[in-house]
C-alpha cells in the first residue's frame, strides 16, 4: 500500500516537479532579464536589445595658443606703463602749477595797498617841493615792492588810451563819448591791472569810449 502511495503519480511527485519548473533555469527569458539587471555595468549598461552601452568620454583640452597668451600680457604690461607715466606726469604739472601760483593768494591781499599808493602818487602835485620829495619816496617804495612781486610772475595789464577794450583783461567802469576815438576804445585808465603767470588777478578798470550815433 505505501509502496503505490509513493508512484510516480502521487501529489508529492507532482508538487516537485512543478517546484523544478519554477525556480530552473527559466529559459531564455530569464536568462536575458537576470543579465539586464544583474550585468557588470548595471541597468544603464545595456540596451534595450541588451548589447553594451560605451560611456561618451570627454573631449580632451585644446591646446592653448601661448603666443596669443604672451602677447595679451604683454599688451597689458604696456599699456599699465603708459598709465603710469601719464599718471607720473599730471601729477608733476600740477605740482608745478601749485607751486607757480601759491603765492596768489598773497599777492591779492596786496594789491589794495598797491593800488592806494598808486592813486596817491597820481594826485601828487609836483609844482610842491614837500610834495614832491614825499612823492619821490613813495615812487621808490612802490617801484621795489612790484619789482619782487614781478620776480615771482606778476606783470601788469596794458590799459592804454586808445587801446581796443579786451573784456578778458579789462573791467569797464562806464562808456563815456570821445570824438578822437573810436568806439570800443579805452579812453581812460582807472586802475592798473595784473597777471600772475598770464592768469588775471586784478583786471584793469577803464573807461571805454561810445560815442552817439551821427
Amino acid at each position: 500500500m505505501r509502496a503505490e502511495d509513493n508512484g510516480s503519480g502521487t501529489p508529492e511527485r507532482e508538487a516537485g516537479e512543478e517546484q523544478l519548473n519554477n525556480h530552473g533555469d527559466g529559459g531564455p527569458e530569464a536568462g536575458e532579464e537576470r543579465l539586464a539587471n544583474h550585468g557588470d555595468g548595471g541597468p544603464e549598461a545595456v540596451d534595450a536589445e541588451g548589447s553594451e552601452v560605451v560611456p561618451e568620454q570627454p573631449a580632451p583640452d585644446a591646446p592653448k595658443d601661448w603666443e596669443a597668451e604672451a602677447g595679451r600680457y604683454q599688451d597689458l604690461y604696456l599699456r599699465s606703463v603708459a598709465e603710469l607715466d601719464n599718471a607720473r606726469r599730471r601729477f608733476q604739472k600740477e605740482r608745478e602749477e601749485n607751486a607757480k601760483y601759491a603765492s596768489e593768494s598773497v599777492i591779492k591781499d596786496i594789491l589794495p595797498a598797491v593800488n592806494n599808493l598808486d592813486l596817491a602818487l597820481s594826485y601828487a602835485s609836483p609844482d610842491d617841493p614837500a610834495v614832491k620829495n614825499l612823492a619821490d619816496g613813495v615812487g621808490m617804495t612802490l617801484r621795489g615792492l612790484m619789482d619782487r612781486l614781478g620776480a615771482r610772475g606778476l606783470e601788469e595789464i596794458p590799459a592804454e588810451r586808445g587801446m581796443p577794450f579786451d573784456p578778458n583783461f579789462h573791467e569797464p567802469l562806464a562808456q563815456v563819448p570821445d570824438p578822437e576815438l573810436a568806439d570800443m576804445a579805452i579812453s581812460q585808465r582807472v586802475r592798473r591791472g595784473y597777471t600772475l603767470h598770464k592768469r588775471v588777478v586784478q583786471a584793469a578798470q577803464v573807461m571805454v569810449v561810445k560815442n552817439p550815433a551821427a
